[in-house]
């Protein structure tokens, strides 16, 4: 690729005409205009460039300028033999038409026809034209370039993140040497300065960081293989130091959020991404790639390579590697692309093109924002002068712009809000971003805010300043919910006299409830303790409120619920509710005085009944703290007394007003105890009717 990096005498040596130094900046007499004293225009940015043809006649020519049809007014005094004058006060946007006034030698005036209208320009090519002294200010399209007057012999141009500075290489002819210098981009700014010059060896592709703190580029030594150095772009005079992981590696471009680099891998070939660590990856699909440039968005990066027959083609890559898109390709073997140059928002590309027997060019490609393969134009900017390499320069016209893009109003507790920073010239990474979550500062946040905060409502608000001063800020407002929801559980009956049993849940939450969690866990009557707690699948994440469970007889079971919000916000396990299947009379072992009978209404179709005070049932090998016991009650019915082991924790009467089967009665003991429980009948002649018994450790 012809400019990407140059041997001794590779660029040739072009005289240059005569030229009028005009408010610091150069106007040579190019292409005069088709009829004499007519004026032509060519815009570029922040001026524009007015050439004619003179006739030899002229004393004095005055230029006149009307804007947007304004009346005329006089802009330049010049001396007779002028044929180009450079106006730096045109305001980019504007329509401008020029006129001359031209004064003979002999004192009679007349007024010339007016230039075609052309609107002030927002942007313009740097050109360097090899051993030619000087930049060059070009158009973004066909035109007459303006020389910067730096008189130096230039190459490969590369304009500061904020626009108001180039750094590019000098070549010593005599020497054969190559160093980096910088100057401002203002015509009336200080003048140029040496960044770095090492005698030992070549400075060459300088790449500015996206904060404009420093400058990166290709060090040869001529021995050896090449590496990336780094020089501060301050003029404190700090030395200039090898970037970590660019040994090998020649031609950087950073990404736009300064974290790493990509460059050419010169010893294995293809791309590398270089972190500011010194970490080191291949980039896939990067095979035979050089002068690579990474866009302003971040998302490509253009570079040059040849066909495996041999023909010039740019191509783009995801900066994180993948599919290759081909943007140019060379209509011949003999033509050829300089290094690819981005426009300051990622949606063009300039390209120098040589052609055999023609001007050298500049091929335009804009990309399709549906997505399309872009177009395609070619302009003649360099008024027949030799293009070695380019840059793309934009005035900043207007403040970043700051959203939040798809930014959700509501959240949980743990916050990530998406924002995006943009500025129409200056990388991110060169804007100063300050970020505040209800006023009190947080860390920037161009990439992204994630944070925790409490439950209601929130302002992030962002404000990006780039290096003019222009200010864009935005706030976004949301709700935060941090807390879980508040879940409560039905209550249960004490013993279970059925084959099944329904759990009833619910929670309340100000952001709605998204699901619930069930567990369980379990004890036999004669287990000293309960189960670990259980989850079955179907319990968890479920969106119904309630579940049925068919316990087993002789069972304790304890169930606890918590809810999910729509936020993942978790409440507690609620209070457990517990309840059991008990154990039918058939399971007790029946002392003397006691019946057994069949009855269909009874808790499993039988009873135990005693009149005979002192008689008892029993359950052997039991662990209880509740005794829960079914019995029946009537206007004649006894009581009893039960025991655990020796002890008596209670007693139960068996009273009530009409006779009802299937009743729940209980007494606790004050702790977990083990033995034999006991059911002694109390009452003498009054029946005592046991239909089954109940055993919980809670």
């Amino acid at each position: 690729m012809r400019g990407a990096r140059r041997g001794a005498g590779g660029w040739g040596t072009l005289a240059v005409a005569a030229s009028l130094v005009v408010a610091g900046w150069v106007a040579v007499p190019l292409q005069a205009a088709s009829a004499a004293w007519d004026p032509s225009a060519t815009a570029l940015l922040g001026r524009t460039l007015v050439t004619w043809m003179s006739d030899g006649s002229a004393g004095a020519v005055e230029v006149d300028r009307s804007d947007n049809g304004d009346p005329w007014v006089r802009v330049a005094d010049l001396p007779g033999d002028a044929t180009s004058w450079v106006d730096d006060t045109v305001t980019p946007g504007a329509t401008s038409t020029y006129r001359l006034v031209v004064t003979s030698t002999s004192g009679g005036a007349q007024t010339t026809g007016s230039s075609a209208p052309v609107v002030g320009a927002s942007e313009e090519l740097v050109l360097a034209a090899g051993d030619t002294p000087d930049l060059l200010s070009a158009p973004v399209g066909d035109g007459t370039p303006v020389p910067w007057s730096t008189m130096q012999a230039v190459g490969a141009p590369a304009v500061s993140p904020d626009g108001r500075s180039v750094a590019y290489e000098v070549r010593d002819p005599a020497l054969g040497a190559t160093s980096l210098w910088v100057r401002p981009t203002a015509p009336d700014g200080p003048a140029a300065r040496l960044l770095v010059d090492d005698p030992t060896a070549d400075e060459l592709g300088p790449a500015w960081s996206p904060d404009g703190s420093r400058v990166c580029y290709t060090r040869d030594a001529h021995q050896g293989t090449p590496a990336i150095w780094c020089v501060s772009t301050s003029s404190d005079g700090a030395p200039a130091e090898p970037l970590p992981g660019g040994d090998g590696a020649a031609h950087p471009t950073f990404l736009p959020d300064g974290g790493a680099v990509l460059a050419v891998d010169e010893i294995d070939g293809g791309m590398l991404r270089i972190g500011l660590d010194g970490t080191r990856g291949a980039l896939g699909g990067s095979e035979g790639a050089d002068s690579p440039q990474v866009s302003p968005r971040g998302d490509l990066v253009a570079f040059g390579a040849l066909t495996s027959d041999g023909f010039a083609e740019v191509r783009t890559l995801p900066v994180s590697g993948g599919r290759v898109t081909t943007r140019l390709r060379a209509d011949t073997l003999d033509e050829t692309f300089g290094a690819p140059a981005w426009s300051p928002d990622g949606a063009a590309l300039a390209v120098p093109t040589y052609r055999p027997g023609a001007d050298d060019a500049v091929t335009l490609w804009r990309a399709d924002e549906a997505g399309g393969e872009g177009s395609t134009t070619t302009a003649t900017p360099s008024g027949g002068l030799p293009i070695h390499s380019l840059a793309w320069r934009r005035a900043d016209q207007a403040a970043p712009a700051v959203s939040f893009p798809k930014a959700p109003t509501r959240t949980s507790g743990s916050v990530s809000l998406p924002v995006r920073v943009v500025d129409d010239t200056v990388p991110v990474a060169g804007l100063s971003v300050v970020c505040t979550v209800d006023a009190l500062p947080v860390p920037r946040c161009d990439g992204g805010f994630r944070g925790s905060v409490r439950s209601g409502t929130h302002t992030l608000e962002v404000t990006a300043t780039d290096p003019f001063g222009h200010v864009g800020s935005a706030v976004h407002t949301w709700t935060a919910d941090a807390t879980g929801p508040v879940v409560s559980m039905s209550a249960l009956p004490a013993a279970v006299l059925g084959t099944s049993v329904t759990l009833t849940y619910g929670a309340t939450d100000v952001s709605g409830v998204a699901s619930y969690d069930i567990r369980m866990r379990y004890a036999r009557w004669s287990s000293s303790r309960y189960t670990s707690y259980v989850q079955p699948r179907a319990w968890t994440g479920t969106t119904v409120r309630s579940i049925t469970v068919s316990p087993s007889i002789g069972y304790e079971y304890c169930f606890s619920v918590r809810a999910r919000d729509v936020f993942g916000n978790v409440s507690g396990w609620s209070a457990e509710r517990c309840t059991l299947r008990p154990l039918d009379d058939r399971s007790l072992v029946a002392g003397a005085g006691w019946s057994r009978l069949s009855y269909s209404s009874a808790y499993s179709r039988t009873l135990s009944r005693s009149t005979t005070a002192g008689t008892s049932l029993t359950r052997s090998g039991a662990y209880v703290r509740q005794v829960v016991l079914v019995v029946t009650t009537c206007p004649t019915c006894g009581s009893l007394d039960v025991y655990v082991g020796s002890t008596r924790i209670g007693s139960v009467g068996l009273y009530s007003s009409t006779t009802r089967t299937k009743q729940l009665r209980s007494v606790s003991a004050t702790s977990l105890r083990s033995g034999t429980i006991t059911l002694r009948v109390h009452t003498k002649g009054r029946p005592v009717i046991v239909d089954g018994l109940g055993v919980r450790k809670t």
